[in-house]
């Protein structure tokens, strides 16, 4: 915008120099230089306008950077006050600690044994899907209690602490935290964590299994994935 005004400014006092260099040289003597002077009048008045014009829009571009660094101030001290609250809501709710488990680990070590995840399974996948030969046909699933809000808090700042410390996202914070609850089992509680710091264009839709302990061996419960997602088994800490 400023080379445009420029520009045109550059042309008009050209054209008004240029004029002036005729002054008196015409053949029409007075009536000649009359016309060239209302000429110039009227190009200078061209320009001044113009001038104006490039002034106002300057003037326009530092209220807009200014504007723009108050907006910038403003936003990183609303996230502070934000993070502040998050803070003493925490200290406030007394939250639990805990440690988070992947459904590997906690199945190999028999911590979430094949029974609970093979309820897991049959609400995840909306019914007996590719674990019919375990479930069979009179399979009654548990009952999933309901989270309260201070294990569900206290799960998503595990969770967040995790995520920092692998590298996946620096900031995060436990409000960041989207996951799905399938159940408490003998203190352990399976989640399964969206992956929010990935997008989620290309995530493969896929089956997967889980090798888990029973009374009767070792069984392979089978979940279906369609996002990118973290399979993990919280435990309090006592």
């Amino acid at each position: 915008m400023k080379r445009k005004f420029f520009a045109v400014g550059l042309s008009i006092c050209l054209t008004v120099l240029t004029l002036f260099s005729f002054v008196g040289c015409g053949e029409n003597g007075t009536n000649g230089t009359e016309d060239l002077k209302k000429q110039i009048a009227e190009l200078t008045a061209q320009v001044q306008t113009l001038e104006t014009a490039l002034k106002a829009e300057q003037d326009k571009n530092a209220e807009q950077q200014a504007e723009a660094k108050k907006l910038q101030t403003e936003k990183e001290k609303l996230q502070a006050e934000k993070e502040q609250l998050w803070l003493d809501m925490e200290t406030a709710e007394i939250l639990k600690k805990g440690t988070l488990y992947t459904w590997a680990t906690a199945a190999q070590n028999g911590y979430v044994d094949a029974d609970a995840f093979l309820n897991v399974a049959y609400y995840h996948n909306g019914g007996t899907v590719k674990n019919e030969d375990l479930m069979g046909e009179n399979f009654l699933p548990q009952e999933i209690e309901k989270l309260d809000n201070i294990t569900r808090r206290s799960i998503q700042r595990s969770i967040a602490k995790e995520v920092r410390e692998k590298g996946y996202d620096e900031y995060a914070q436990a409000e960041d935290v989207k996951f799905d609850y399938y159940g408490c089992y003998d203190g352990f509680y399976v989640i399964i964590v969206h992956e929010w710091w990935r997008t989620m264009d290309g995530a493969p839709v896929r089956w997967e299994s889980i090798e888990a302990l029973s009374t009767m061996g070792t069984k392979t419960v089978q979940f279906f994935f369609q996002t990118y997602v973290r399979l993990w088994v919280w435990v309090e800490e006592y």
